[in-house]
């Protein structure tokens, strides 16, 4: 008995995690886009049984591992196809945030930013990516004003709502654990365009002006 197209997709949606996920959603997507008769006619040339096919599936998400590169404290990132997606350590989040607080946060999320959007305008190997992506368990409340701030669409939802969102139930099993999970894109042309840039420089000037604020009512406290 060959796989079903049901049989493969479930396989493939149990072999998710946060560093191959764009990859398993790549080859759902194109398992999606074949009619069940299309997907039967390959699976029975292929001789694809269920063995055969986790097998395969392996193959083909494992072939080319996506290594994360850190870029400050909080934040790394990986490229998978049309894809950047940003990582979001949730340790070190907490403990940078516990620790400097949430403009500190916010600053170092958009240096990370400039920095993709430097090497995406000058990069010709990156002419592919046409959006950078987000997700997280601690992407919600405070973290995704700090990503609205930032012009990307964001998302979040409890994690049992989010196992039936159309946009949050692929990434329900990588977050289960968690209390809320939410994400952030935004696509490549806007993080190119003048007007991002406009909107961080007037973002910027806005949390120098929040931290001279706070630094004066320290040092008030401390006298």
């Amino acid at each position: 008995m060959f796989v079903t197209k049901s049989e493969a997709i479930s396989i493939l949606e149990k072999m998710k995690s946060e560093e191959n996920v764009n990859r398993v959603m790549t080859y759902i997507n194109r398992i999606n886009a074949m009619s069940n008769a299309e997907w039967q006619k390959f699976a029975t040339d292929n001789k694809l049984t269920v063995k055969a096919f986790v097998e395969e599936a392996n193959r083909r998400i494992m072939q080319s591992p996506q290594k994360f590169i850190k870029l400050n404290d909080l934040v790394s990132y990986g490229i998978t196809g049309d894809t950047l997606h940003i990582h979001l350590i949730p340790q070190d989040a907490h403990n940078l945030l516990n620790r400097q607080g949430f403009i500190y946060a916010e600053q170092e999320l958009i240096g990370a930013l400039e920095n993709l959007r430097n090497m995406l305008i000058k990069d010709e190997k990156l002419s592919n990516i046409d959006k950078v992506f987000a997700v997280s368990g601690i992407l919600h409340g405070p973290v995704q004003s700090i990503f609205d701030h930032l012009g990307f669409s964001t998302k979040s939802m409890k994690i049992e709502e989010a196992k039936h969102d159309k946009d949050l139930s692929y990434f329900y099993d990588m977050f289960k654990n968690s209390r809320k999970l939410g994400r952030a894109m935004i696509s490549k042309e806007k993080l190119e365009s003048d007007e991002w840039e406009q909107l961080v420089i007037a973002r910027k000037k806005e949390l120098q002006s929040k931290t001279r604020k706070q630094n004066r009512e320290d040092r008030d406290k401390a006298d």
